[in-house]
């Protein structure tokens, strides 16, 4: 999308005529963070982490994928907390998280801003929980 602008001014004796036309891209949805890893802190703690690839993000979201011990299948990628916008590419963001409950995680990073959510990075190695 191409946004195209021009202003004018008006009062009580009447209006200008039009200023040049200005052109503008919005800005998209932002890019996949990558390099997401995570690392098991305590036995009830892991800490996330990624490299940011975005220039226009607002917030970073982190996804968990929890493994079912039963048909060893990895559920859908949830969000379970987020994270403030770094400041600038190639910065690394972190969060630590407690998830509640003993179980296998993996994890997965986006970045989100008001023109919708980046793919998510790929993801973690899995992680065992025991709180």
């Amino acid at each position: 999308d191409i946004w195209r602008y021009r202003v004018r001014a008006s009062n009580a004796t009447g209006t200008s005529a039009w200023s040049a036309q200005v052109s503008t891209t919005p800005d998209g949805p932002p890019v996949a963070p990558t390099l997401a890893t995570a690392t098991l802190t305590s036995p009830s703690t892991v800490s996330i982490g990624w490299r940011d690839n975005a220039s226009n993000e607002v917030a970073f979201e982190i996804g968990r994928q929890t493994l079912n011990p039963v048909n060893r299948r990895w559920g859908a990628t949830q969000v379970v907390a987020t994270a403030a916008a770094l400041p600038g590419l190639g910065t690394t963001g972190t969060v630590s998280y407690a998830p509640g409950a003993a179980g296998t995680y993996r994890f997965q990073v986006r970045a989100t801003n008001t023109r919708g959510n980046s793919a998510w990075s790929a993801v973690t190695a899995q992680v065992v929980v025991t709180p």
